[in-house]
């Protein structure tokens, strides 16, 4: 009975520990992807993309690290290694459920964030000025990525109190070529105002963050649950192995 007990015990510890690793590789993947894919959205993030993605390369590196070792700890029945195995793993679980409910709390601060900094891009954009180059480019890019206008919606071009230097240029009348649905050069002339619906993008980029954030925030949850779920069962199998191999 207690050889099957063990046996039973260590199969279920290296099942859950594959999606552990898995789950990690993912973590780290997507941590490399963020930060290749989106070095575009860097000045409207203001160095918070790159803290994610450094956050996501480091868990994930850890993660996968961690779950070797409890394989090596459960097949090698090395009361030490599944020990520190079971004590790290328990660590990254409350880290985890702290970054979950951190996730929940702050969302409505993490998108007033990138509205404010979407707002201050729409200042800038077409300016001459030390920096401002760099904001149209963010925005342009902003734009064409999430197929969106503005900070609101289109008609922040026309704004003087928004889009300042747009504005103090003379183009009231213009949206940037990168709100076009179909870019084309010049595309964007005279259509602040009067133009089909279909011709430009009417929603502004802040909306489009947020729809962004709450659609991926539920999957987020989901799989961290999942995440968690797992981290706990092995911290469970790796305590009781540890008690039965010292």
């Amino acid at each position: 009975m207690y050889t099957f007990n063990m046996s039973s015990v260590r199969a279920c510890m290296f099942a859950t520990n594959i999606v552990i690793w898995v789950l990690g590789i993912v973590l780290f993947s997507l941590g490399l992807f963020i930060m290749l894919d989106g070095q575009g959205f860097s000045m409207l993030m203001d160095g918070g993309l790159f803290s994610v993605c450094v956050i996501f390369l480091m868990v994930g590196f850890v993660i996968a690290l961690v779950s070797f070792l409890g394989c090596c700890g459960a097949a090698k029945r090395n009361s030490s290694l599944l020990m520190l195995y079971g004590s790290f793993l328990l660590f990254i679980a409350v880290i985890q459920t702290t970054g979950i409910a951190v996730s929940f709390l702050f969302k409505e601060d993490a998108v007033a964030y990138v509205r404010d900094s979407v707002a201050l891009s729409l200042a800038r954009y077409g300016g001459k000025g030390e920096g401002d180059e760099a904001h149209t480019l963010t925005l342009d890019y902003a734009q064409e990525k999430l197929k969106c206008c503005g900070v609101m919606n289109s008609g922040d071009y026309s704004r003087a109190d928004m889009a300042i230097s747009w504005v103090a240029a003379g183009r009231a009348q213009d949206v940037p070529d990168s709100c076009c649905v179909s870019q084309a050069a010049e595309c964007g002339v005279g259509k602040s105002f009067r133009s089909p619906p279909w011709s430009i993008y009417r929603k502004g980029c802040a909306a489009k963050v947020e729809e962004f954030v709450d659609s991926n925030l539920l999957l987020c949850g989901i799989t961290a649950t999942i995440f968690l779920v797992a981290e706990l069962f092995n911290v469970m199998f790796a305590f009781y192995l540890w008690r039965k191999y010292k």
